[in-house]
């Protein structure tokens, strides 16, 4: 597994494109939570921490195309021969890349959050500075959802073998649930539709809304997204174990 990860972060951080994506995931995240800093009005601490979480609405789209490339991007090259040459045990090829691309992406949505954070307060001046608490919740959440959703992508890429499909599948299911909630007119099923859909369980939208939704993310909503991420992953790894290269 050493070997694995050495030669996984060698090419990951050889490819101009994965730092291209990593900054664009920080200029998007702070620059969404600015934007949104400044056309709603913030009146408390929790507000802020809220609003500083905005911007990952925008970013995942880009997390989610770094995940979908890191595997299918092997495939359309051809160079996943050489990589299962030299790593020929599959479950430790995705381990390895699920651990650099998952801490890559949890590093970069880290400073992303801590500094909307700042930038939300400085726009926000009426409102009372952040809590520790709500802050510390909002910058981990954040950069923790934005995690998953680059390794929803990873897995999702593995199964498919494609950057595209795997792209168009994991927008998809972040972008279209929420839509779908909206024009569902019975509130179970809109309830049931949030609580399961992966952006509305591990993002909180930034303006206040029915059954909780004005609130930060929980934690609990998190952990649905992260049994999308590990079920995608799962399945990603099976198809990798039982299909030929080609």
């Amino acid at each position: 597994m050493k070997a694995a990860l050495h030669a996984e972060w060698t090419k990951q951080r050889s490819v101009a494109s994965t730092w291209w994506a990593l900054t664009a995931t920080l200029a998007t995240t702070l620059g969404g939570a600015a934007a949104m800093a400044a056309l709603v009005h913030a009146d408390t601490s929790d507000d802020v921490a809220r609003l500083a979480s905005s911007g990952a609405m925008v970013s995942q789209a880009l997390v989610t195309i770094l995940g979908a490339a890191t595997m299918g991007d092997e495939y359309r090259s051809g160079l996943i021969v050489a990589t299962l040459t030299a790593i020929p045990r599959r479950g430790v090829l995705l381990a390895a890349k699920a651990i650099v691309l998952s801490g890559a992406v949890f590093a970069t949505g880290l400073l992303a959050s801590t500094t909307s954070i700042l930038a939300t307060a400085l726009i926000s001046p009426e409102a009372s500075g952040p809590r520790l608490g709500p802050a510390a919740h909002a910058t981990l959440a954040t950069a923790a959802y934005l995690a998953l959703i680059a390794l929803l992508a990873l897995g999702t890429a593995a199964a498919s073998r494609s950057t595209a499909a795997a792209t168009a599948l994991t927008l998809a299911l972040l972008y279209l649930p929420p839509l779908l909630a909206a024009t569902v007119t019975n509130r179970t099923w809109q309830i049931r539709i949030q609580r399961f859909a992966p952006m509305s369980a591990g993002l909180a939208p930034p303006i206040g809304g029915e059954a909780g939704r004005h609130q930060l993310a929980s934690w609990s909503g998190l952990g649905i997204v992260a049994a999308w991420a590990l079920a995608a992953l799962a399945f990603g790894g099976l198809a990798l174990w039982r299909r030929d290269v080609a």
